[in-house]
């Protein structure tokens, strides 16, 4: 299947393609992060710039990272191509979904944080056969999630970063799932701080099955492995130990509405 713009070609969608349990199938947009293509399409990042997994395994092979570039620049100057092709692509993947009798999923960005919600508003209208979720670092992206008439096949996890603050409790306060990045972690806990625990690395599916938790009001910790230079590195964009993320949360109970 020949797609424009859209692949299932990614480790993380691959990984959540073979743990499925729920009939599932994961394609992604992966565009070129931060400024690479020398327009900033992450306005939230940080030091995970520095260290940003779409350049490890085949994201490091020069030709994958010009692809990125050409897709991205795209969507800088050329939208209605850019958006044309998309829903080329979704067109297919969705009747290969069909054939196969699986729910589809579409993660818009992979390795970017743009806000389609409003850049595209009636993509998910039109698309409501499928579901879409991302990860954002975008504080403002969440608050409008919470607070503002939402795509109903449209689910976000907010990122912990160094940046955060006391935002990560008010997020997990308020229902919504976040994800940490830890730098060894091992036997992750059930529960921290209150909140129960999963292994994001697992399968992105985990941002899509704890949106239930939203009627208790209590969210998800999602637990990201740290990869790549970021093991080794000094960034405070990782933690060193699920005890820190007791610490930061517990430092920050606040219980205000995000």
């Amino acid at each position: 299947m020949k797609l424009n713009l859209i692949s299932n070609n990614n480790h993380k969608i691959m990984k959540s393609i073979l743990n499925d349990t729920k009939d599932r199938i994961y394609f992604s947009l992966m565009l070129a992060p931060a400024s690479t293509s020398g327009f900033n399409i992450c306005p939230s990042s940080g030091e995970c710039e520095r260290f940003c997994v779409s350049f490890t395994g085949h994201g490091g092979i020069p030709s994958v990272t010009q692809a990125r570039v050409r897709k991205t620049l795209l969507f800088i100057h050329d939208r209605n191509k850019f958006f044309d092709l998309l829903e080329q692509d979704l067109c297919k993947i969705s009747e290969h979904a069909h054939k196969q009798k699986k729910q589809l999923v579409v993660r818009l960005n992979t390795f970017s944080d743009l806000a389609f919600e409003g850049i595209a508003k009636n993509l998910f209208e039109y698309w409501n056969n499928i579901l879409f979720l991302d990860y954002t670092k975008r504080q403002e992206r969440i608050k409008r999630y919470v607070k503002v008439d939402w795509p109903e096949n449209y689910f976000l996890a907010y990122s912990h970063n160094e940046k955060s603050g006391n935002f990560s409790s008010r997020a997990l306060s308020a229902g919504i799932p976040v994800s940490f990045v830890v730098r060894r972690p091992k036997h992750i806990p059930l529960s921290i701080a209150g909140y129960q625990v999963t292994d994001a690395d697992f399968s992105d599916s985990w941002i899509i099955d704890t949106q239930s938790d939203w009627k208790k009001q209590t969210g998800t910790i999602g637990i990201l492995k740290a990869k790549g230079k970021l093991i080794s590195s000094q960034s405070s964009f990782v933690l060193d130990s699920f005890k820190e993320i007791e610490q930061v949360l517990t430092a920050n109970e606040l219980t205000h509405a995000v």
